[in-house]
């Protein structure tokens, strides 16, 4: 069971994880004929050959176990295309052990199988690329799929395909019935990188008229006056870049700008040779296919280049797409574009040279994700305008901040965060369509925070996990797996000991003082505050002053969406852990800052008792605790005179109260409590029965927050 030591590191996380199970087809048969050094050396080549490539796509190998190799993708470092990395790294192997025979000339045939889903991982074994470093279902899954696909393909599960479809292309195959499982489990087939995404939503354009018309007219000037420019449009994982230019085509420019033709490049989220947006546009205009052999790629581009550029010009332009599209012979070359290409001088300024040729009619060339771009696209894309003076082009470039890139294109088109009004028109119009009730915006209008992508995804996993007009039971909102992989790309560069910080904030919610963080981990009041300052830095928390009292700061998340995947990530045992710490240690003096400290404490008692069974613990006694926390919190409010605050929290105390618990006499604390209401009182004329169990042992003060505690009531200076 995980524990957490005081003033020690967590070292282990619940990660969404892709991982990838790879073995030899017919190993057994081949050690059985082979001499034992020969089998030796296949399996030194076949693991290096395996490792080599999932290093490459970012991947860990967590260990090799006869002919089998395991790897994670999403360890330590995670983002939102973990899944395709694997997809990638499995059809690259394929390639790459394509070349290797034994000596009696007979191939090596490899199987691929892939699985995604949840996993604990061993954070310092994931540094260490050491054993045992994932754990759960998802490693068995892969295990499994792997061992019943044919050779030379790579099988994935339906998580796979989900996360990675609209990249990677597929091939249905019949749903496998693997050992232990209680139901059949879906497959397909990774055949090849999708040449052209499809678009993930077709949700209306909401908020972002303003940023419209500002790109429209900025490319329309530059094509009208034959004024190149460079067009950046910035924004945060889900603003909606990629779906504001495709609004941007989709509505042209107006008779005034020529009827431009919009070439797209997207930089891939992967590893990739130089110009990779550049070599996906020039496959999607001149018709390459991934199935074409060298001499078809060859004729295509000769065809299409040779209408932009005359017949002089054509050999060193025709020879440097050649070398961006077409792959190198031999094994071990990476799948997708650019992989010829070397970023050298001839090459940009062929490629310039032909863009400048193209744009000779009027020309919007959108550059998508440029902060994935490598240095030599990055260069081209700048001089693209200087070098097509007098001409009628546009350069659009989409991407998120990124040092790099802030403020060196120029100045940004930058999409916030919409409006809570927009953000709340939005998730109705995406539940309606969904089929789920529309009521659920409310709810998700804080995890949204204004970014469209967001509510697409969380409105999209609604719908893949609970029936129409369904809710969650429990009353969690589950975390989108896209949703959750951006936000842990951007907790990666979180080190202890800010991380177990921020993981105590996660759970102390939106009342994170240092003196709460600081008895819950055992460290310095200083020491804490440092770490809160550093995570506000990085944009995590923000600071809050509790009415002006001087040198008392109160954080709490920037955003909720950020709290709530810290949050999910604790593994159980150690949400249950740092819940029952925080009711047991929140400083005493918070009392005179935050009258409801006690209802806090309450709530994180009430989380520790939703826990307890599943860490097969007796959860009754943190459910007592937690009825003591708010009928001390009930006394306060009414000798502060909020007497409807109190009838309130002592009718909640009444509710939650253990049905096994004694109930022979009214609990202390309520006596003054517990009385008939005055006519005309608050809207519970009566107040609840006087009938309260009796608790022994004198109160504490503590606090829970089920995953989402109750918010703290306005707070005082002493």
């Amino acid at each position: 069971m995980t524990t957490v030591a005081p003033g020690n590191a967590l070292n282990e996380e619940r990660r969404w994880v892709s991982v990838l199970f790879v073995d030899i087809a017919g190993y057994t048969v081949l050690a059985a004929r082979l001499d034992p050094e020969d089998v030796r050396a296949l399996q030194q080549e076949y693991f290096r050959r395996v490792h080599r490539v999932v290093r490459r796509w970012g991947g860990i190998v967590e260990k090799y176990i006869g002919d089998a190799v395991l790897a994670v993708f999403g360890a330590p470092r995670s983002d939102e295309h973990d899944a395709y990395r694997a997809v990638l790294a499995g059809m690259e192997i394929q390639a790459v052990l394509a070349g290797l025979t034994l000596a009696d000339g007979s191939p090596v045939r490899v199987r691929v199988g892939i699985a995604t889903g949840e996993a604990v991982v061993d954070l310092a074994a994931a540094r260490d690329g050491g054993q045992a470093l994932v754990c759960g279902d998802v490693v068995n899954v892969a295990a499994r799929l792997q061992a019943h696909a044919e050779a030379d393909t790579v099988v994935v599960t339906a998580a796979t395909r989900r996360a990675t479809a609209p990249l990677v292309r597929y091939q249905g195959l019949p749903a496998l019935v693997l050992a232990g499982r209680p139901a059949p489990v879906a497959t397909w087939r990774a055949l090849g990188v999708e040449p052209r995404p499809a678009a993930r939503c077709g949700a209306p354009v909401t908020g972002r008229e303003a940023e419209l018309a500002t790109v429209a007219g900025q490319l329309t000037r530059a094509l009208r006056g034959h004024t190149p420019a460079l067009v950046p449009v910035v924004g945060p994982a889900g603003s909606g870049k990629s779906r504001l230019v495709r609004e941007l085509a989709a509505r042209g420019l107006g008779a005034s700008a020529g009827e431009p033709q919009w070439w797209v490049g997207r930089c891939p989220p992967g590893p990739a040779g130089p110009y990779a947006p550049i070599a996906d546009l020039v496959q999607a205009q001149a018709g390459v296919r991934t199935t074409d052999d060298a001499g078809a790629v060859r004729r295509k581009l000769a065809r299409w280049a040779g209408a932009l550029v005359t017949a002089a010009e054509l050999p060193p332009v025709l020879d440097a797409l050649v070398g961006l599209v077409t792959p190198p012979p031999g094994p071990g070359d990476p799948p997708g574009p650019a992989r010829g290409t070397t970023a050298d001088g001839a090459t940009e300024q062929a490629l310039l040279h032909l863009l400048r040729s193209a744009a000779r009619q009027p020309l919007v060339l959108v550059i998508e994700d440029l902060h994935l771009a490598d240095t030599a696209t990055t260069r081209l894309v700048r001089r693209l305008p200087a070098a097509a003076s007098r001409l009628p082009l546009a350069v659009v470039a989409t991407h998120r901040p990124d040092p790099r890139l802030d403020g060196s294109l120029g100045a940004a088109v930058a999409l916030g965060p919409l409006s809570t009004q927009e953000t709340r028109r939005l998730l109705c119009h995406l539940l309606a369509g969904a089929g789920q009730a529309t009521g659920l915006a409310d709810r998700l209008l804080p995890l949204v925070g204004g970014n469209p992508g967001y509510a697409e995804e969380y409105v999209r996993t609604l719908a893949e996990q609970y029936p129409p007009d369904g809710q969650p039971v429990d009353g969690n909102l589950p975390v989108p797996p896209r949703v959750r992989g951006i936000v842990s790309a951007r907790l990666g560069g979180v080190e202890q000991p800010d991380r177990t910080v921020l993981q105590a904030a996660a759970v102390l919610r939106d009342a994170v003082w240092p003196e709460a963080v600081a008895a819950l981990l055992d460290m310095g009041v200083a020491q804490a505050g440092a770490a809160l300052s550093r995570l506000e830095r990085l944009g995590l928390l923000v600071q809050r002053q509790p009415e002006a009292v001087p040198g008392r700061p109160r954080y709490e998340f920037a955003e909720a969406v950020v709290q709530q995947v810290v949050y999910v990530q604790l593994p159980r045992a150690a949400r249950g852990w740092l819940h029952r710490r925080a009711a047991e240690r929140l400083p005493a003096d918070l009392v005179r800052r935050c009258h409801d400290v006690d209802v806090q404490r309450a709530g994180h008692w009430l989380a520790a008792s939703a826990l307890a069974p599943v860490l097969h613990q007796d959860g009754q006694p943190y459910l007592v605790a937690a009825c003591t926390a708010l009928a001390l919190a009930a006394h306060r409010a009414m000798r502060r005179g909020t007497t409807g605050r109190a009838w309130e929290l002592a009718a909640r105390t009444q509710r939650l109260w253990p049905t096994g618990a004694s109930a022979s006499r009214t609990h202390p604390l309520l006596a003054g409590v517990l009385t008939p209401a005055p006519a005309g009182g608050p809207a519970s004329t009566r107040a609840p029965s006087t009938r309260r169990p009796a608790v022994r042992g004198r109160h504490r003060g503590h606090h829970p927050g089920r995953a989402r505690a109750p918010a703290p009531r306005r707070c005082r200076s002493p």
